[in-house]
Protein backbone atom coordinates (compact mmCIF):
# COMPACT_ATOMS: atom_id res chain seq x y z
CA UNK A 1 0.00 0.00 0.00
CA UNK A 2 1.28 3.63 -0.88
CA UNK A 3 0.76 6.49 0.69
CA UNK A 4 -0.29 9.54 -0.64
CA UNK A 5 -0.34 12.66 1.91
CA UNK A 6 -0.52 15.85 -0.17
CA UNK A 7 2.61 18.53 1.09
CA UNK A 8 1.44 21.07 3.42
CA UNK A 9 2.74 24.33 2.97
CA UNK A 10 4.52 25.34 5.97
CA UNK A 11 5.59 22.19 7.30
CA UNK A 12 9.29 20.94 7.35
CA UNK A 13 8.26 18.36 5.13
CA UNK A 14 6.84 20.85 2.41
CA UNK A 15 10.48 22.89 3.48
CA UNK A 16 12.71 19.96 3.27
CA UNK A 17 11.05 18.85 -0.60
CA UNK A 18 11.01 22.75 -1.76
CA UNK A 19 15.07 22.28 -0.98
CA UNK A 20 15.31 19.35 -3.24
CA UNK A 21 13.80 20.42 -5.98
CA UNK A 22 15.40 23.19 -6.23
CA UNK A 23 18.80 22.07 -5.56
CA UNK A 24 17.86 19.47 -8.50
CA UNK A 25 17.13 22.31 -10.70
CA UNK A 26 20.77 24.08 -9.63
CA UNK A 27 23.04 20.27 -10.00
CA UNK A 28 20.50 19.46 -13.32
CA UNK A 29 21.00 22.97 -14.81
CA UNK A 30 25.19 22.93 -14.35
CA UNK A 31 25.36 19.60 -15.45
CA UNK A 32 23.63 20.62 -18.61
CA UNK A 33 25.67 23.49 -19.48
CA UNK A 34 28.68 22.12 -18.55
CA UNK A 35 29.44 24.50 -15.95
CA UNK A 36 32.18 22.16 -13.68
CA UNK A 37 30.62 23.47 -10.62
CA UNK A 38 31.00 21.49 -7.18
CA UNK A 39 27.84 20.92 -4.95
CA UNK A 40 28.52 20.98 -1.05
CA UNK A 41 27.10 22.12 2.06
CA UNK A 42 28.70 23.77 4.97
CA UNK A 43 27.81 23.22 8.73
CA UNK A 44 29.15 24.75 11.40
CA UNK A 45 30.15 22.99 14.91
CA UNK A 46 27.50 25.37 16.33
CA UNK A 47 24.92 23.73 13.99
CA UNK A 48 24.55 26.65 11.71
CA UNK A 49 24.63 25.81 8.16
CA UNK A 50 24.63 26.87 4.79
CA UNK A 51 22.22 24.79 2.32
CA UNK A 52 24.30 24.75 -0.81
CA UNK A 53 27.64 25.49 -1.32
CA UNK A 54 29.04 25.97 -5.16
CA UNK A 55 32.69 25.50 -5.89
CA UNK A 56 32.99 27.58 -9.32
CA UNK A 57 36.10 27.47 -10.90
CA UNK A 58 37.61 30.94 -11.51
CA UNK A 59 35.08 32.82 -9.68
CA UNK A 60 34.03 33.21 -6.18
CA UNK A 61 31.98 30.43 -4.02
CA UNK A 62 27.97 30.54 -4.22
CA UNK A 63 26.54 30.36 -0.72
CA UNK A 64 22.54 29.57 -1.37
CA UNK A 65 20.41 29.58 0.79
CA UNK A 66 16.53 27.77 0.25
CA UNK A 67 13.43 29.30 1.64
CA UNK A 68 9.99 27.62 0.88
CA UNK A 69 8.46 30.97 2.38
CA UNK A 70 7.36 33.70 -0.34
CA UNK A 71 8.26 36.35 2.05
CA UNK A 72 11.87 36.00 3.04
CA UNK A 73 12.83 38.80 5.71
CA UNK A 74 15.96 39.85 7.30
CA UNK A 75 16.33 37.78 10.48
CA UNK A 76 15.65 34.50 8.17
CA UNK A 77 18.89 35.70 6.53
CA UNK A 78 21.00 36.01 9.71
CA UNK A 79 22.70 32.76 9.58
CA UNK A 80 23.84 32.84 5.93
CA UNK A 81 24.57 36.90 6.39
CA UNK A 82 26.85 35.44 9.45
CA UNK A 83 29.15 32.32 7.76
CA UNK A 84 29.16 34.26 4.10
CA UNK A 85 31.18 37.19 6.47
CA UNK A 86 33.63 34.44 7.26
CA UNK A 87 34.22 33.75 4.32
CA UNK A 88 34.86 37.25 2.28
CA UNK A 89 35.68 35.71 -1.27
CA UNK A 90 32.22 34.21 -1.50
CA UNK A 91 28.66 35.36 -3.00
CA UNK A 92 25.88 35.25 -0.55
CA UNK A 93 22.08 34.81 -2.25
CA UNK A 94 18.66 33.19 -1.25
CA UNK A 95 16.43 31.19 -3.59
CA UNK A 96 12.70 31.28 -2.23
CA UNK A 97 9.20 31.05 -3.77
CA UNK A 98 9.35 35.21 -3.22
CA UNK A 99 7.72 36.91 -5.96
CA UNK A 100 10.72 39.50 -6.72
CA UNK A 101 14.26 39.88 -5.94
CA UNK A 102 14.95 41.76 -3.08
CA UNK A 103 18.08 42.99 -0.93
CA UNK A 104 19.11 42.60 2.51
CA UNK A 105 23.03 43.47 3.03
CA UNK A 106 25.28 41.91 0.59
CA UNK A 107 22.31 38.78 0.12
CA UNK A 108 20.15 39.43 -2.49
CA UNK A 109 17.15 37.11 -2.32
CA UNK A 110 15.62 35.88 -5.99
CA UNK A 111 12.54 34.20 -6.63
CA UNK A 112 14.25 30.04 -6.78
CA UNK A 113 13.33 30.42 -10.78
CA UNK A 114 15.35 33.28 -11.63
CA UNK A 115 18.17 32.84 -9.14
CA UNK A 116 18.78 29.32 -11.07
CA UNK A 117 18.50 30.55 -14.34
CA UNK A 118 20.41 33.65 -13.02
CA UNK A 119 23.72 31.30 -11.62
CA UNK A 120 23.23 28.16 -13.47
CA UNK A 121 22.69 28.71 -17.26
CA UNK A 122 25.30 30.38 -19.57
CA UNK A 123 23.77 33.41 -19.29
CA UNK A 124 25.13 33.92 -16.38
CA UNK A 125 28.88 33.82 -17.98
Amino acid sequence: MRWQVPLQEGTSAYGEAFEHLVLLECIKLSDYYHLDYQFSYLSSKDGAEIDVVVDRPGQSHLFIEIKSTTSVNQESLRTLKQLSQDFKTCEAVCFSRDPYPKQYGDVTVYPWQEGVSKFFTRQQL
